[in-house]
């Protein structure tokens, strides 16, 4: 696994490929401080188990004094971890794991106090027999419990893995999440829905072959994206699927790349102001690094936004929020040629940007997912490693002074 906590979606195992040579820094808009925008993000006191080896995936809000961030932790076997921010300090709350001794929590999303969904999947301990399966969570303002979901077969046949990777909700019986079904030969992109009293599969055949679905945001009802990757004619390609209140249908994709392309989040301030992020290969000389990708849904068609990257080797972008037609943030983190190190973007309503973000180790860095609860405070989430363990990762952007209204955006 790439990244040790949590774990990397694969690029059909061939894109996570480090460069070997010296990093050369590249073109890339940096913005400065202004008025409007607070751009200065630091490292916040975070909880760890005793034993070390925790990681956090994502973060959802319900006020900026009540958040989830969630992840896993490595005590004799991989648990779930989920942590709670109080408006004074981050604490970890007990959740329960999934049938198998490996859990993960890769993503959450709330709807109030007592309203909180976070997904993932329990896995075997063989490497070569992972045998995941789903794993669905609800918190109900007293504590976390495990809620049944599905974990359907592949039409072959064959024993097939069942793994989550975004939830998003509408209301309390409208709730997403998305993921993929796979065996040893083939995958098909998994979405699930809650309407209140259970789960239920909603999958709808992929174009090609090896269908993954990461992210989700639900607009509204009847306006919800999902955004991944598929594989077709041997080509990962961008993936993006639309509900429409009725059904889900693939919505054309642009490709940054022209060989590797994969999505991992998306996120909307309107219908039609949606963004999606992730990355994708190219070519560099004789290198093959990943750099970041940005697409834009306008309410007509989805188009590739120029986004930067701190060097030509690998750079990747795991999760992005929108708040206005001006106003969206992105993180990620990239390699220098040394170590990696957190990656913070903005959206200016122009262009993207890098912003200075902070790192917690000298060695790896990681951020993968971000919630914003105001124009100018927002809170990030990954993982560190120091120099025996892993550690969660939390960055604060705060400019009390600048905050007008203070509204939650998942």
């Amino acid at each position: 696994m790439s990244r040790s906590q949590q774990p990397v979606r694969p690029l059909l195992l061939v894109s996570i490929v480090l460069a070997l040579t010296p990093a050369v820094g590249t073109a890339q808009p940096t913005f400065g401080y202004s008025p409007r925008f607070c751009q200065i993000w630091n490292v916040a006191p975070s909880a760890n188990l005793p034993s070390g080896d925790s990681s956090l995936g994502a973060i959802a809000a319900v006020t900026p004094n009540d958040m989830w961030a969630v992840g896993s932790s490595l005590d004799g076997s991989r648990h779930t971890l989920t942590e709670h921010w109080n408006g004074t300090a981050w604490s970890i709350v007990a959740s329960p794991d999934g049938p198998q001794p490996t859990n993960f929590l890769m993503a959450v999303d709330a709807l109030s106090t007592g309203d909180v969904w976070a997904v993932g999947f329990s896995a075997s301990a063989n490497p070569f027999d992972p045998q995941s399966k789903t794993v669905v969570e609800h918190w109900n303002g007293a504590g976390w419990g495990v809620v049944p979901s599905p974990n359907p077969p592949l039409p072959r046949g064959f024993e097939s893995s069942n793994e989550l990777f975004g939830v998003a909700a509408a209301s309390p019986n409208d709730v997403w999440a998305v993921g993929h079904t796979y065996d040893f030969s083939d995958g098909q992109s998994l979405i699930l829905h809650w309407d209140g009293v259970e789960w239920t599969d909603m999958s709808t055949p992929d174009p090609g072959l090896a269908g993954w679905l990461n992210g989700i945001e639900v607009v509204s009802p009847n306006d919800v994206w999902a955004v991944g990757w598929n594989s077709v004619d041997f080509v990962q390609v961008n993936l993006i699927k639309h509900w429409d209140g009725t059904s889900w249908s693939v919505v054309d994709a642009p490709n940054v790349g022209n060989f590797v392309n994969q999505l991992e989040s998306v996120s909307a301030s309107s219908p039609n102001d949606v963004w999606a992020v992730g990355f994708h290969l190219d070519v560099i000389g004789v290198d093959q690094p990943n750099q970041t990708s940005v697409l834009h849904w306008n309410g007509t068609a989805w188009s590739v936004v120029p986004s930067p990257n701190r060097t030509q080797l690998n750079n990747y972008l795991f999760d992005v929020v929108g708040l206005s037609a001006g106003n969206a943030w992105a993180v990620g983190f990239y390699d220098n040629g040394f170590q990696l190190l957190t990656m913070i973007q903005r959206w200016n309503g122009f262009e993207w940007g890098v912003v200075t973000s902070s790192n917690a180790s000298d060695a790896t860095n990681e951020l993968t997912g971000i919630v914003a609860v105001g124009p100018n405070e927002a809170w990030a989430v990954g993982q560190s490693f120091g120099f025996f363990n892993w550690e969660t990762l939390v960055e604060h952007l705060s400019c009390p002074s600048q905050a007008t209204t203070r509204t939650v955006k998942r």
